[in-house]
């Protein structure tokens, strides 16, 4: 089929007119692109809408599948475009897009046009969807590790830990979810979430079979861990209903269990996995290897996908460490592990298998430095070891300004794992350790977790670190988790009873909610002159205020509930009331929760 337009133009920028694309998506040139792959343009400035109804203001075309309809809209931000093409495009097939000088910002300015091509995936034949599923179960099988230990005894609900030390550690309570994967003893206990208190007490806990990981409260104040088949992440209000979840988007991405972040603005970032069959001979390797790539999404409040990177575009397969073969069927060369929006917008994550950190431009998906691992462009000051850290999970920016991670410590000389804090001059490109942990030996065995493993810094300036997979090695009584302050004594510490269990990841809050009211808890049962209103609980509630009035009256009735229902008296009959409940805690009437719908 013959375009209208020249297909070799790689670049998203024209010299002229206003307002050029500092985001464009996919990347010009880019390929193995899944055929739902929807186009996403930003240039920073807020957009008039009305001109994203121009007709005339894209064409796409396909190889194969030829000319393209589409539909546009705006992200919550009002200046990310996203644009859909209809249908979905072919596989194996180069796909042309012209943006026409048609859209304008909001205060009526034209803006630039621009022109760019792509390729889609080749399709998945069904040997290489049985080796894509092969492929993760190995690469998840090196993170979870295989047990040697024998059978315990069955254990009976949850399963049992020891308080080592409990010396006046930081005030709240931890939560996480236990996990026994590469253990062949299905006697051990299903994963729970788990609340608990520094004294041992469960505060809150639910059997949480092939789900858990990564089970925390997020930054918009909500709970969320994540669910195998299909992987998609869990969202539970502080009443722990589920009352959302959220999975990658944009084609037949995997999403990834090691982090997913949620804002206050409701924005989310997500980490998935793309598995594609290369010829890796050009490395040593073999001629149809299966890759897999990491992607970074971010979707708005509405769920639109707003932001899309992936290694492909980005990193090299021997960015590997020396440890990583790329001569192997499988080959896993970045192994994303964390991701976080940094203070000033842009976008932290960790690779494992690269041992690097890397900071990521929002605004155009460039890299802004790389931290450790083979392309390392700063230099070290006052380290411990002069490898810094390898294999590391767990990259945080810290509201100081620095960064902590956990080094699992992987291949190093000496394998000890550790909890590691360095400032960075982004600008001289300079990373000061100015704090780390590691566990003194126990028993003559060094703590050492070789995958997992995460290092929370507390609002006092303690430490929790949970040491991730210690293996059987546990059973020298090497902890799960430990709590150390700043001058590194050890203030809190608890270990499994059983070796084969072990955490993603742990962390502590202090957390007593004084929650609304779940909205689809709430049901009323109508008489003639009387109805009786219920809920479900609130977390920390003591009482309940219930307001309610007829529809469209301005008079509002005010009534407290002890319980989690009441019986409204002297109703008019076929009149239409509507009504509302909040939660009162502590007894104290001037700190209740916001309202129910």
């Amino acid at each position: 089929m013959k375009y209208l337009f020249t297909l070799a133009i790689y670049f998203c920028t024209v010299p002229f007119l206003f307002a050029q694309f500092q985001y464009c998506y996919p990347l010009p040139g880019s390929s193995y692109h899944h055929p739902q792959v929807a186009i996403i343009l930003n240039n920073g400035n807020f957009i008039d809408a009305t001109s994203l109804n121009d007709k005339g203001l894209v064409e796409i075309y396909g190889s194969k599948s030829g000319r393209h309809q589409w539909s546009a809209k705006l992200s919550d931000d009002h200046k990310t475009i996203i644009i859909t093409p209809v249908p979905v495009f072919d596989y194996g097939e180069t796909v042309a897009i012209t943006v026409h000088e048609k859209l304008r910002n909001i205060q009526g300015e034209k803006m630039e046009g621009t022109t760019f091509t792509f390729n889609t995936r080749n399709a998945v034949t069904p040997e290489e969807d049985l080796r894509f599923e092969q492929a993760r179960r190995e690469i998840a099988a090196e993170e979870d590790g295989e047990s040697n230990a024998s059978k315990i005894s069955p254990l009976e609900g949850m399963p049992t830990f020891t308080i080592n030390v409990n010396a006046d550690p930081a005030p709240g309570s931890i939560f996480y979810a236990n996990h026994s994967e590469g253990s062949t003893d299905e006697q051990l206990p299903d994963p729970f979430l788990t609340i608990l208190k520094n004294n041992g007490k469960i505060k809150w806990a639910r059997e949480a079979p092939g789900e858990g990981r990564d089970f925390k409260i997020n930054e918009n104040g909500y709970l969320t861990y994540f669910k195998n088949s299909p992987g998609r992440y869990m969202i539970m209000d502080s009443n722990y209903n589920i009352i959302d979840s959220a999975q990658c988007t944009n084609g037949n991405y995997k999403t990834d269990s090691h982090d997913f972040m949620m804002y206050p603005d409701g924005h989310a970032l997500l980490i998935g996995t793309d598995e594609q069959t290369v010829d890796m001979t050009p490395y040593g390797g073999q001629p149809n290897a299966t890759v897999e790539g990491l992607i970074i999404q971010e979707l708005d409040s509405m769920k639109n996908l707003v932001f899309e990177w992936r290694s492909w575009d980005h990193f090299q397969f021997t960015d590997a460490n020396n440890y990583v073969p790329l001569t192997t069927s499988v080959v896993d060369y970045c192994h994303g592990n964390s991701v976080q929006r940094d203070h000033d917008g842009n976008i932290l994550i960790s690779s494992r298998n690269m041992n690097e950190c890397t900071k990521i431009n929002r605004a155009t998906g460039n890299i802004i430095w790389r931290l450790g691992g083979e392309n390392n462009q700063f230099t070290f000051v006052n380290d411990n070891i002069p490898e810094h850290f390898h294999s590391q999970h767990y990259l945080r920016r810290l509201p100081n300004g620095n960064i902590i991670l956990f080094n699992n410590g992987n291949f190093l000389p000496v394998q000890k794992s550790s909890a590691k804090e360095y400032s960075l001059d982004e600008t001289n490109k300079i990373a000061t350790l100015v704090w780390y942990y590691e566990h003194p030996d126990v028993n003559g065995v060094k703590v050492y977790g070789s995958a997992r493993g995460n290092a929370q810094r507390l609002p006092d300036g303690s430490t929790l670190i949970n040491w991730g997979l210690i293996g059987a090695a546990g059973g020298s009584g090497i902890p799960n988790f430990t709590e150390v302050d700043y001058n590194k004594n050890i203030a809190w510490e608890m270990t499994f009873d059983s070796v084969d269990l072990k955490v993603y990841r742990a962390h502590k809050y202090v957390w007593k909610p004084c929650s609304r009211i779940t909205g689809s808890t709430m049901t009323a049962e109508p008489n003639i002159h009387k109805a009786t209103l219920k809920w479900g609980k609130a977390t920390g509630a003591s009482s309940y205020i219930v307001e309610y009035n007829e529809t469209g009256n301005t008079d509002v009735i005010s009534l407290i509930a002890e319980n989690k229902k009441i019986t409204l008296k002297n109703l008019t009959p076929a009149t239409e009331y509507q009504w509302r409940v909040k939660s009162v805690c502590d007894g104290n009437s001037n700190s209740p929760s916001t309202y129910s719908p």
